[in-house]
């Protein structure tokens, strides 16, 4: 039986293609959306969705690391998943909607990783503007 703990293991050692192929990526997925607005969405549905969307980019595959967005209703309160949607759209030059959803992800009640709500938003947003010449990056001494 897969755990997933199994697919985090895969993930860890950078195995991202049996990331994307075990069934319980599906049937969370799946489980997710039958939740109607409002019910509490269990922990490991985010873990597993935003892990998959960073699987998907580390194979290059942004744009399919978007199908995140059709579970925006269900987990817009959760700061990881905004803070994957934000980079997926940053790896396919989506800049604008990557700053939208870094920002939201700051304001996001709920957080299951250190950092997706504050120094990691921070820091991708001023990356993205630096890199579209909005700001001057900053010179350390």
């Amino acid at each position: 039986m897969e755990s997933s703990l199994h697919g985090t293991a895969h993930y860890g050692l950078k195995k991202y293609r049996l990331v994307l192929n075990l069934s319980y990526y599906d049937k969370a997925l799946s489980l997710c959306k039958n939740y109607r607005v409002g019910q509490p969405i269990l922990d490991w549905h985010v873990y597993l969705i935003t892990q998959r969307v960073y699987s998907l980019i580390n194979l290059d595959r942004g744009e399919e690391a978007l199908f995140a967005a059709d579970y925006f209703e269900y987990l817009h309160k959760y700061s990881d998943y905004l803070f994957a949607l934000g980079y997926a759209c940053a790896h396919i030059g989506m800049f604008q909607e990557a700053v939208t959803f870094y920002l939201d992800a700051k304001d996001a009640p709920l957080t299951l990783i250190d950092g997706t709500k504050s120094y990691n938003a921070d820091h991708n947003i001023r990356v993205i503007r630096e890199q579209l010449g909005a700001i001057k990056p900053e010179v350390n001494n």
